[in-house]
Order: C-alpha cells, then sequence, then structure tokens
C-alpha cells in the first residue's frame, strides 16, 4: 500500500501543476489581444464638412449655369450658418482650455471662418467602421459620410429633402400655368404648342412625360377621364395590361400599366390631377426589370406639381 502511495503522489502534483498551467494558459487566452489595430479615423472633423459639401456641391453642379452656383452658394450658407452656430454654443459651454485647436474653413464665395476642434465635434462624430454622423442643426440635416468608400447617406427628412432640391431642376409652363421638378441630369424637351413635355433620362427608354391638359366635358368626373384613358390604352397597345388604377387621398389618381415597346417590356405610372377643371397626366415610364429602382424620381416629379 506505502508502494502505491510513493507512486501516486508524484502522479497527482504532476496533474495538479499540468491543470494549473492549462488554466492559467485558458485566461491568458480570454483577454483582449492589445496588439489588434484599434478602429480610429484617418480623417479630421474639417475634412469630413469639407468632403460632404464637395459632395452636394458636385450634385449642384447638373443644374448648370446660375442655377448650380446659386445652389452651392446655398448650400455653403447652410454648412457655414451650422459651424457658426456651434462655435456659438462652444463659447458659451465648453471649458475653454478643453477647445482644442484653431481651425480655419471656407466654402466657394463666402469668406473664411475660424472655429476650434471642439465646435466641429458638436457637428462631426466619428462612430466606427469608417462611418461619421454630421448633423447641421441650422438646417436639421443628418448625414452619414464613410472616409473609406467614400459614401454619403441622407440620415433624415431634412437630409433627404436638401438633397431632392440639389439633384433638381424646375420647369415652368406660362402658357397652362404649371410648374414640376425633374432629375437635373435629364434632358427636356417640348413637343409641339400644345404644352406637352417629354423628360429623358440618359439611359435609353426611362421618361417622365406631362401630356398637353385636357378640359372636363360637362358633368364629367377625373375617375371617367382615367377610365377613359385605360380603355384608350387597350386599343392603341396590343400587350397593354392594367395593373392599377386607384384613387388617392388628395382626390388625384394614379394608374399603373405594362405595355410593350420595340420588343422590351415597359412599366408605366400615370398620374391624373384636375385643376380648374382641366386635367393634366403626368406619365413616368421605365422597363419592368429596372421600373422600381425609378419609382422615387416619377413619384418626386408628381409631388412638385403645382398649377396657379
Amino acid at each position: 500500500m506505502r508502494a502505491i502511495y510513493r507512486y501516486l503522489i508524484p502522479v497527482l502534483a504532476v496533474v495538479i501543476v499540468l491543470t494549473s498551467l492549462s488554466l492559467v494558459g485558458c485566461s491568458q487566452s480570454q483577454e483582449p489581444d492589445t496588439t489588434l489595430p484599434q478602429d480610429k479615423p484617418s480623417w479630421t472633423e474639417k475634412q469630413v464638412i469639407s468632403y460632404l459639401y464637395e459632395y452636394l456641391a458636385d450634385k449642384a453642379e447638373q443644374l448648370e449655369g446660375a442655377s448650380a452656383e446659386a445652389q452651392k452658394l446655398i448650400v455653403g450658407s447652410l454648412f457655414m450658418n451650422g459651424i457658426v452656430s456651434s462655435w456659438s454654443t462652444a463659447l458659451r459651454e465648453d471649458d475653454p482650455n478643453k477647445w482644442g485647436d484653431s481651425v480655419e474653413i471656407e466654402f466657394p464665395g463666402l469668406s473664411k471662418f475660424s472655429t476650434v476642434t471642439s465646435a466641429l465635434r458638436r457637428l462631426v462624430t466619428y462612430s466606427g467602421k469608417g462611418w461619421w454622423r454630421v448633423f447641421m442643426g441650422y438646417s436639421d440635416s443628418e448625414w452619414r459620410v464613410n472616409e473609406r468608400t467614400r459614401e454619403v447617406v441622407a440620415w433624415n427628412e431634412g437630409a433627404t429633402k436638401l438633397l431632392e432640391e440639389i439633384k433638381h431642376k424646375r420647369y415652368r409652363n406660362n402658357i397652362h400655368k404649371y410648374h414640376i421638378d425633374y432629375p437635373a441630369g435629364w434632358t427636356l424637351q417640348q413637343i409641339g404648342d400644345e404644352g406637352k413635355v417629354l423628360i429623358m433620362a440618359p439611359e435609353p427608354q426611362i421618361d417622365i412625360a406631362i401630356d398637353e391638359p385636357r378640359k372636363l366635358e360637362p358633368g364629367q368626373s377625373l375617375d371617367e377621364c382615367a377610365s377613359g384613358f385605360t380603355a384608350f390604352l387597350s386599343t392603341v397597345y396590343q400587350d397593354f395590361e392594367l395593373v392599377s388604377l386607384v384613387k388617392l387621398a388628395g382626390g388625384d389618381y394614379r394608374m399603373e400599366y405594362e405595355w410593350m415597346l420595340r420588343g422590351n417590356e415597359i412599366y408605366s405610372r400615370t398620374y391624373f390631377v384636375l385643376h380648374n377643371e382641366w386635367f393634366f397626366m403626368i406619365i413616368g415610364s421605365a422597363p419592368k426589370s429596372i421600373y422600381e429602382s425609378y419609382l422615387n424620381e416619377f413619384d418626386y416629379t408628381y409631388n412638385s406639381f403645382e398649377a396657379y
């Protein structure tokens, strides 16, 4: 028996030592690896603001001429007002010892303005993975900017509205007294003297048409006009297929239908709009395969329509 103990005790000691070593190894492997690179930004707050301005200014360039310069000046003014506002807040609320470095910012057409790092950090913060959050409180617009991919995202309604205004031109028809907004990169063509307008995208078979307005017959309703137009299209296009016809909250009608053009399936969305016994048709069309990606443009043009 003593012989057994003589051999067992050394074995137990070895087991205890090995177990202890394995536990130590486990505990060490669970600690964070401090050698891994930290997610730190490579841009400064000033660089983020400058890049966002340049991104919006490039969009405004599509307006061309005086309109482009005016829109760039508006964007620069909004940014500058946001920076001035953040600087005023920093003066009131921040410890002067924590203002950081002095920063000079300039937008084309506007005077240079000096601010401090702590003021810019009220507008711009790093979120990680290359993403920055930019909030211009003066214009109530919030953005996301990625320093790695150069992606810019309009994050709230204020930013979306600002971006849409920059991206669109306005067409005014003084004969029939209406105006609409359309994508700045598209080409507008007036057809004849009756007020028909065709707005064409750079890509083929994508367009927005505003047909010449027609006056309602005595006792005729907008519903009857929409239904009559549906019946007319079914005689013109052999492959015409009605998808939907609905009455909208404001009393307008929206019709969607499918048809063929030179062997291609086309989807169209037509809005029927009534104003002072005259009805207007706003028609957006695109190949069926990419139709969904243009709905925002079609709807934006319709929503911008205003008769006066």
